[in-house]
């Protein structure tokens, strides 16, 4: 027979790590002035990427939830709530691990600091559930803790002090470079002939410049939509269309079904048809090939952010692929470059 009590208790337990993934996520972004630092394809020279803050941050929320929790819980009389409590950090860590594995990004994940945090905050509930959670008491503050409220002023100013230092963040920038090649790869073999074959020709071949601009879009693209999210974007334009949503592996906005390779075609013809409006311009000023590729990123998504992030991830793939262009585009993405 099912314990109602033990199936309640479980349900309110993973409730409360949803509830801190959705927070966390929320607030993170928020708290980029204090050194918070979101995850991108691309690592950014403004943004260190491992402060203090950041990782304090990830790891002190989940404590600081069970805490507030379970003295809610005793207040209003649900002491057997409590019990087990110290497992939401255990469900918010391994959800977020595979929520970040079933979006791909296991490649620029950083293991050892995102197994450190877990670790950290996992084995400080676990301990204050022993301590003092399971004993309603002692989460009621008296005189003595005063001596404790103390300690946190000195652990404030060591953290304040600390969280200046500005992390080598050399780590990031090879797990971006890797997670960016193994995607231009994959990206490639899979869609490689359909691309060709939508390239407007120069010279002997394909456009290379229009090439890489195509799979930079495609890269960023699939790292905030990944396969199985663009899956489940299109079954929906089925089951509901004549909304507008982005679609496939180039993220087409349409209001009817599409395929991934009509998404892919259709994609290419967008960017390389605001290439050629670009260089094709009768103003006398004639654009560099940076101010080109930046109208195609603000053709797809006018945020500044957008086109920063695309622009980085462009920047890698034709320093890796695109020799050529790299002469070519030697400074111009000095704004960016790592």
């Amino acid at each position: 027979m099912i314990d109602l009590l033990v199936v309640c208790r479980f349900a309110l337990h993973g409730a409360l790590a949803f509830v801190l993934f959705v927070g966390v996520n929320w607030l993170g972004p928020r708290s980029k002035a204090f050194g918070y630092v979101s995850l991108h394809a691309v690592p950014r020279a403004s943004d260190p990427p491992s402060t203090v803050f950041n990782v304090v941050f990830r790891a002190a929320a989940p404590v600081a939830l069970v805490l507030l929790t379970a003295t809610a819980l005793y207040a209003v009389g649900w002491d057997p709530m409590v019990e087990g409590i110290w497992a939401v950090p255990v469900y918010y860590f391994g959800g977020s691990l595979v929520f970040n594995l079933a979006l791909g990004r296991w490649l620029i994940l950083n293991w050892v600091r995102e197994l450190g945090q877990a670790a950290l905050s996992i084995g400080t509930v676990a301990l204050l559930y022993k301590r003092v959670i399971e004993d309603r008491d002692t989460l009621m503050p008296d005189a003595e803790a005063i001596v404790a409220e103390l300690w946190i002023i000195v652990a404030l100013f060591i953290y304040a002090v600390l969280n200046g230092v500005k992390f080598e963040w050399k780590g990031s920038i090879e797990r971006s470079d890797r997670y960016i090649e193994s995607a231009y790869e994959r990206y490639r073999a899979t869609w490689g002939e359909v691309v060709s074959a939508e390239l407007p020709v120069k010279g002997a071949g394909p456009d290379p410049f229009v090439e890489s601009v195509v799979y930079a879009v495609m890269i960023y693209e699939g790292f905030n939509r990944p396969p199985r999210v663009q899956r489940a974007e299109r079954w929906i334009q089925r089951v509901w269309p004549g909304r507008p949503r982005t679609l496939g592996p180039m993220q087409v906005r349409s209001a009817i079904p599409m395929t991934d390779e009509q998404s892919v075609r259709v994609g290419v013809r967008r960017v390389a048809a605001v290439i050629a409006e670009a260089q094709d311009s009768p103003s006398s000023y004639q654009p560099s090939m940076y101010d080109v590729a930046h109208q195609v990123y603000q053709d797809y998504n006018p945020g500044e952010r957008y086109a920063e992030d695309v622009a980085a991830v462009h920047d890698v793939l034709i320093r890796q692929h695109y020799p050529a262009l790299a002469e070519a585009l030697e400074g111009s993405y000095g704004s960016y470059a790592r």
